[in-house]
C-alpha cells in the first residue's frame, strides 16, 4: 500500500546475496525515508546477513545510530553460494527471512518508520564497502 507522500508502506523486499570473501555482509533495507549527514545515517530497517552466518534485524536512525531488534545465527554459506533474504513490513510488524526460513518477527509502532522505500546494503555499520554480490532483487505488495 501507499502511505503519506506517495511512499510505500507495506511490502516484502527480497534479494539473494553471495560473498566473495570472509568478513563481508549484505542485505536489505525497508522503509528508508530520511538521509543524514553520513551514508550510514538514515531512517529505516535493515536485515544484514554476514558471511559467517550471523544476521541482524536493526532499526537505523539518522542521528542516534541503530537498535538491534533481533539477531541470530544461520548456517554460513559456502564460497560462491547464494543465500536468499527477505524483509517484510506490514503495518507495525517487521518480518525477516534468511535462506527461505522466517527468523524474526518484531513489532515497532514508531510513526516515523511507517513508510519508505526498499533497497540493498553491504557491510552495514562496518564503514567498509565489500564486493558482496546481489541478484534477484524483488518487491511485492503485501
Amino acid at each position: 500500500s501507499i502511505g503519506a507522500g506517495g511512499m510505500a508502506a507495506d511490502y516484502k523486499a527480497g534479494v539473494s546475496v553471495c560473498f566473495t570473501a570472509s568478513g563481508q555482509s549484505g542485505g536489505l533495507i525497508a522503509r528508508f525515508s530520511r538521509q543524514g549527514g553520513q551514508v550510514f545515517n538514515f531512517r529505516g530497517y535493515i536485515l544484514d546477513f554476514g558471511s559467517a552466518g550471523g544476521w541482524w534485524l536493526t532499526k537505523n536512525s539518522m542521528s542516534i545510530g541503530n537498535t538491534v531488534l533481533a539477531h541470530g545465527l544461520s548456517s554460513a554459506p559456502g564460497p560462491g553460494e547464494w543465500t536468499p533474504l527477505a524483509l517484510e513490513v506490514q503495518g507495525t510488524t517487521i518480518t525477516a527471512w534468511v535462506d527461505g526460513q522466517p527468523v524474526a518477527t518484531v513489532t515497532d509502532d514508531d510513526p516515523n518508520y511507517a513508510t519508505g522505500i526498499p533497497g540493498i546494503e553491504t557491510d552495514a555499520f562496518r564503514g567498509t564497502w565489500s564486493p558482496t554480490q546481489f541478484k534477484d532483487f524483488s518487491i511485492t505488495s503485501s
